[in-house]
């Protein structure tokens, strides 16, 4: 397996086997699009999977190989040419000299920032008027009735629930429609400015100001960036939060000679609150640092640990005031970020019944409480754990810790149920080609009080908002995003595993020209998709929206890395590209 240089590529057979694997995954498991795989059982079926995994695994070889050639000759031709991004004068210089022939250059030139957000804007507005006062997601109702109500739970961190609280107080002065809208347009307004930041970002990183438009309508007529921005969600504000975070961590590995406290300060303020946002905030920053600790030199070590310091400090004053995590006793344990093993037990008391001790029976019952009329094997569903966390939000940890020494021992006698599980809850994360109904772009209502049911949300407070436009109207715009995300190439664009494919590339650019300092930039995008694979639900796009969003400024990064000679980026002497 060698390339046109005449060179075996490890690269590019390391990615075609992972290609391949994520890819039969998919076929094995998915029910939404035609399966070679499926057509065929038992030995035949396995056969048929490692045949199908070695042509696509030459194939994804060869396109590969092909690819990384043509990256290698363009960076050869384009060999002191200087450094790429960051020289504004020369780029001034240059688009003055042809801005009489492109009035387009000329317009960015002068208004490039305001013509990014305008493009976004103006794709968003029909959101924005068609959905008026905007969508409430279940998860937004929730929490601003955890507030209301006080019946706080694990379920959200108490501090964007304030927040989504307090804004809907000061629009609800009016009336509850301004409640709803008042979010909407503090959400709205956010993410644009984040987008716009992003595309200038890139465009001072060398990215071509062509490609930056392109990138104002990837995040304009894609509906899931309009959908998100224009409903009151749990991750309202976490997913701008995130790019901020990886925005300045790209700052600090650029930083000559370098880190600035600035930056560093602003680092640590953006990780603050994205601790505070969401749980698994702590995972990401924690992790980025710590990496990140690594490879600075000595004397930006200490900044680093100061990061950690604010960001540790921070957390447990946080936690100690509950804006973190609510409604778990000290002697319980929230079961929440337990969703792979409690698939894997639904699925073998759903697979093999019989193999389970009456002794066993009873610890799985006092963890997951159920009515006997409602057995867990009944509940199961290989792509959401939704339906199983709702039958223990919280344990007493005795009865945690009895029930994860079983669940050890159940995986030990049929380990193939517990592989099986985790593929069919994971490989829409990992493969483009699946398609999962979780794809879709948004809940398009507003949740009621009274659609819990009578008697659950009744009178608990004021939340009685009503659309204005036509139903009619709302639904066009919705099957309009329905038919992005069941239409390739257009659901593509809305398919996780794409993006995490696109990563994987990148990453395996900058391993490949020996750009490892680099690699600290993905770290974040990476524990996205760790947690990602330990949530829930099957290729759930809000969950990986960070990936979508970071994926075009980590390409600018990649490309600004390949051609820079910046000397914390390139440690080591990229490899000779042969003529």
């Amino acid at each position: 397996m060698k390339d046109q240089t005449g060179r075996f590529s490890l690269a590019a057979l390391t990615l075609a086997v992972i290609f391949s694997a994520a890819t039969i995954a998919a076929q094995c498991f998915s029910d939404n699009f035609p399966s070679i795989v499926q057509q065929f059982s038992g030995t035949t079926a396995v056969i048929v999977a490692l045949l199908l995994g070695l042509v696509l695994a030459f194939t994804f070889y060869f396109i590969l190989t092909k690819t990384f050639n043509f990256v290698d000759t363009r960076l050869a031709e384009q060999s002191g040419r200087g450094e790429p991004g960051h020289t504004e004068a020369h780029t001034r210089t240059h688009l003055h000299k042809l801005s009489w022939l492109n009035p387009l250059d000329r317009l960015m030139d002068q208004y490039g920032t305001l013509v990014y957000a305008a493009i976004i804007l103006i794709c968003w507005l029909p959101w924005l008027v068609v959905f008026f006062p905007g969508n409430v997601y279940s998860d937004g109702f929730r929490m601003i009735y955890d507030i209301k109500n006080e019946a706080f739970s694990s379920w959200h961190p108490l501090f964007p629930a304030l927040i989504l609280s307090a804004l809907y107080d000061l629009g609800n002065t009016i009336n509850n429609n301004l409640g709803v809208f008042t979010i909407i347009i503090v959400e709205a307004v956010l993410n644009l400015a984040v987008y716009t930041y992003l595309l200038k970002k890139m465009e001072r990183m060398g990215t071509s100001r062509r490609l930056c438009l392109a990138g104002a309508l990837f995040f304009g007529i894609v509906p899931l960036f309009a959908t998100i921005s224009t409903t009151v969600w749990a991750d309202a504000f976490y997913l701008p939060c995130f790019i901020i975070f990886v925005i300045k961590l790209i700052d600090c590995l650029l930083a000559d000679p370098a880190i600035k406290t600035r930056d560093a300060l602003l680092m640590a303020l953006v990780g603050v609150l994205l601790c505070l946002l969401r749980k698994e905030g702590i995972y990401v920053c924690a992790a980025t640092l710590m990496v990140l600790f690594v490879v600075v030199k000595a004397w930006e070590k200490l900044k680093v640990v100061g990061i950690l310091a604010i960001l540790g400090a921070s957390y447990l004053l946080s936690a100690t005031l509950g804006l973190t995590t609510t409604g778990v006793d000290d002697d319980r344990v929230s079961l929440e970020m337990l969703s792979i093993p409690m698939q894997q037990t639904a699925r073998y008391l759903a697979t093999y019944p019989d193999d389970v001790s009456t002794a066993e029976q009873e610890i799985i019952n006092g963890v997951f409480i159920y009515s006997p009329n409602v057995p867990i094997a009944d509940k199961y569903n290989p792509w959401t754990a939704d339906a199983i966390k709702g039958f223990g939000l919280s344990v007493p940890r005795h009865d945690l810790e009895d029930y994860l020494a079983i669940w050890v021992h159940m995986g030990i006698r049929h380990p193939n149920v517990y592989i099986d599980s985790v593929l069919a809850s994971t490989y829409g994360y990992y493969s483009p080609l699946g398609w999962l109904d979780q794809y879709g772009t948004g809940p398009y209502e507003i949740i009621k009080a009274d659609s819990y049911g009578p008697g659950v949300y009744d009178d608990v407070f004021d939340f009685e908002p009503e659309y204005v436009a036509d139903e009619h109207l709302r639904y066009l715009a919705s099957r309009y995003a329905f038919y992005w995300r069941i239409i390739p190439p257009l659901s593509w664009l809305s398919t996780p595993g794409l993006y995490v494919w696109i990563l994987l590339f990148l990453s395996a650019l900058l391993i490949r020209r020996r750009r490892f300092p680099a690699l600290v930039a993905f770290v974040p995008a990476f524990m996205i998709f760790l947690i990602c694979l330990a949530g829930p639900v099957n290729g759930f796009i809000r969950y990986a929206a960070p990936l979508l969003v970071s994926a075009p400024l980590l390409a600018a990064f990649t490309r600004y890395c390949l051609h820079s000679q910046n000397h914390r980026l390139a440690r080591s002497k990229p490899p000779q590209i042969a003529e």
